[in-house]
């Protein structure tokens, strides 16, 4: 396991508590129209920082196009964060570590998928993946996946785990682009 720690981490910090805090008590999100591209090269850029990263390769397949989604994107930082911490440390053991990165959109709606070329996920884990306090991890909460499902949800979005044919595993989170539209 490993913890992002970076200069501003105290405000970022105070910043997800409160965002959800907020959220857990009222169910409600607020969002604002944000370029998803520039939320996601915000949270790889943090991810590869990381010396826990280190051995890992992020190959990113994003558009140069500007994104637009209706989003909170303290909220959307923090799914992509979970679900990139999570292939990290499941490729930990695995010679030549790679997570892939996707983005596109379809259909009014965007979608990210993070691949990875880990050790992938059982049957059992993907049936309780998204449950409370079912964690693979042996210091897990359980907690990470079905708080960014919810995240995703709230958004009017989906969230769903999968396991790759050639090994690894697949995550993939929906959201609805502003206006149905790619800016």
């Amino acid at each position: 396991n490993f913890i992002l720690t970076t200069a501003p981490l105290g405000e970022r910090a105070g910043a997800i508590i409160r965002k959800m805090r907020d959220f857990t008590l009222t169910g409600e999100i607020t969002v604002e129209r944000a370029n998803f591209v520039d939320v996601l090269h915000r949270t790889i850029d943090r991810i590869t920082s990381h010396p826990a990263a280190g051995k890992v390769t992020i190959a990113q397949s994003i558009p140069r196009k500007a994104i637009i989604v209706l989003l909170d994107p303290v909220q959307i930082e923090q799914v992509i964060t979970n679900l990139l911490t999570n292939a990290v440390e499941a490729l930990q053991d695995t010679h030549s570590p790679t997570i892939s990165t996707e983005v596109t959109t379809s259909n009014g709606k965007l979608f990210l998928t993070v691949l990875d070329n880990g050790p992938g996920l059982s049957d059992e884990t993907l049936r309780e993946i998204f449950l409370p306090f079912k964690s693979s991890k042996k210091s897990g909460m359980g907690l990470g996946l079905p708080i960014c499902r919810t995240i995703v949800e709230a958004h009017g979005g989906h969230l769903i785990a999968e396991q790759r044919v050639e090994g690894g595993a697949s995550f993939t989170m929906s959201l609805p682009l502003a206006d149905g539209l790619m800016e």
